[in-house]
């Protein structure tokens, strides 16, 4: 993706960056200070209201964070992002990510719906379409759920950040308040932290970017829930990131670091433990200051202390069918993505254990001489998770008893679960005007 993105920068294919919504008497200090004066300066002169009646009185259902929660996400938001007269830039899920309905290719990084999108249909709200800061309105209505695949709290270094510093939290819940009207019942589910975690990790060995990033991660999350509870949303659900000692994408850190010869192994173990704790205290610290000024607007989903438990629910629900679930290992081994330009295709295989954004740059440099100038270009990616499975039906009985679809990103039986945890909350939200 960094080459990607280098190489529209180069050839002047970047639309110019939406700056950030903040009115002239909103400061830094005076928002540390005063925390109710975040998000008042959100235009909302083209907000629309769009609220139905859903189930136990909800009026709106909408969803902001990460890949976890993205369908059509990041295929939305590239498109946005780099739409012009010269190239036409299509990214599609495939492989073991994305689903079928309706005769209809949906990209998500699992293998079917993902709990918050489970979760409006739960809730009477239907399918939902995805939506983002550049998003306009045009022969429908905006998108309601805004998370991105490879979304952080925290900004990102460039190239990257190129595309995904549009999908911070906070820009992610100024375009929310930006774009509908907000009504008393409507529901947020808030997800976040995943990522802004492989970061930190990332900076092993660096203390003062770790120090750096975790503050505007911590900084953002805090602006982006003020900026929907100032702005009358009114019940969130929050669920925090799980630990990093749990995804096979550290599973092999772990392992070495049981080895009492293996100091190295063991320094990194704990240094990921002890960053994700720090992570997590901050974050939490946050909601008890959220709780301040709104008391009883945030239904916690721990996600962050109740992976052992996650982890349980799916074995159980797999040993109904007298199986074993498969937790240390991904279903998916291997990861292709294949760029079509113009109609001249060529696939490649990467590296599954490597973040999906960067196998992408290690591939599309092979075609930035071959864009056309003075023409329509069309660039297609499909990135595939794979396995040697080709229908999508013998692809879902295969992953049924895996927990990972690849290094992360949970298969949608896990989905399902959380769908029905995060659905426990939203009735509990529901009780205030119940009662």
């Amino acid at each position: 993706m960094k080459k990607l993105l280098a190489i529209l920068a180069a050839t002047a294919l970047i639309t110019p960056v939406v700056t950030s919504v903040v009115s002239c008497g909103e400061t830094e200090e005076s928002m540390r200070n005063n925390p109710l004066l975040i998000g008042k300066g959100i235009d909302k002169s083209k907000a629309i209201d769009d609220s139905q009646p859903g189930k136990y009185g909800f009026t709106n259902f909408y969803i902001v964070g990460d890949s976890l929660s993205d369908t059509d996400g990041i295929s939305n938001l590239i498109k946005t992002k780099f739409a012009n007269s010269l190239v036409d830039l299509n990214v599609r899920l495939s492989g073991a990510y994305g689903y079928e309905k309706n005769n209809t290719h949906y990209s998500a990084f699992s293998n079917g719906m993902t709990a918050g999108t489970i979760l409006s249909e739960k809730l009477g709200f239907g399918e939902m379409k995805p939506s983002n800061f550049l998003s306009k309105k045009e022969e429908s209505n905006y998108g309601k759920n805004y998370s991105v695949g490879g979304a952080t709290a925290a900004k990102l270094d460039l190239p990257t950040g190129i595309l995904l510093n549009d999908a911070t939290i906070d820009r992610q819940t100024e375009a929310l308040i930006s774009q509908h009207k907000i009504n008393n019942n409507d529901l947020v589910f808030f997800e976040i932290g995943g990522n802004d975690l492989f970061s930190l990790i990332g900076f092993y060995g660096n203390e003062a970017k770790q120090t750096e990033f975790m503050k505007d991660s911590v900084d953002r999350v805090r602006t982006a829930l003020f900026n929907l509870l100032n702005n009358g949303i009114k019940n969130i659900i929050f669920m925090t990131p799980p630990r990093m000692d749990f995804p096979p994408r550290y599973r092999h850190v772990f392992e070495d670091a049981k080895k009492p010869e293996n100091l190295e192994a063991q320094k990194k173990a704990n240094f990921i433990i002890n960053i994700c704790d720090e992570y997590y205290s901050k974050i939490m610290n946050v909601l008890n200051e959220v709780e301040l000024y709104y008391p009883d607007s945030i239904q916690l989903y721990d996600l962050f202390k109740k992976t052992d438990e996650l982890e349980k629910q799916f074995k159980d629900l797999v040993a109904l069918d007298g199986s074993e679930a498969i937790i240390n290992e991904a279903y998916s081994n291997g990861q292709s993505i294949e760029v079509n330009l113009n109609n001249e295709k060529v696939k490649f295989n990467t590296n599954p254990n490597v973040d999906l954004l960067q196998n992408i740059s290690g591939v599309i440099n092979e075609f930035k001489g071959d864009i056309v100038f003075g023409a329509k270009n069309t660039l297609d990616i499909t990135i595939s998770a794979t396995r040697n499975h080709t229908t999508i039906s013998d692809r879902d009985k295969a992953m049924k008893n895996y927990f990972f679809t690849d290094f992360v990103h949970p298969t949608k039986e896990v989905h399902r679960l959380v769908s029905d945890i995060l659905l426990g909350y939203a009735k509990e939200l529901s009780k205030k005007w119940e009662n």
